[in-house]
């Protein structure tokens, strides 16, 4: 059980590392663009593709999360591992293994 908890701390932690890097990035590619009076439209446009980003990278996390519950057994395939990462309630960590 100690195992499983230290690998799951570490996985979320893989998580937030990975939002803590890729978000200098996008602030950065934010300012190269350059923050000044536009129309509507390219605001809206720049707010897509930054949202797009924030959901691949919630993807990969979810990917991880799954990963992590078929390669622990508490998942038997990638589908139902699927379903419960991208449903993570907080405090659902352990979810799985409290069958």
């Amino acid at each position: 059980m100690l195992f499983r908890l230290i690998a799951a701390w570490s996985l979320m932690a893989l998580c937030v590392v990975a939002h803590a890097a890729a978000m200098p990035v996008l602030l950065r590619w934010l300012q190269r663009e350059g923050v000044h009076s536009r129309p509507l439209w390219p605001w809206i446009n720049l707010f897509v593709h930054l949202a797009g980003a924030v959901v691949l990278l919630h993807l990969a996390e979810i990917a991880a999360w799954a990963f992590f519950y078929v390669w622990q057994g508490a998942m038997p395939t990638p589908q139902p591992a699927t379903a419960i990462s991208s449903s993570r309630p907080s405090g659902g960590l352990l979810a799985p293994w409290r069958r």
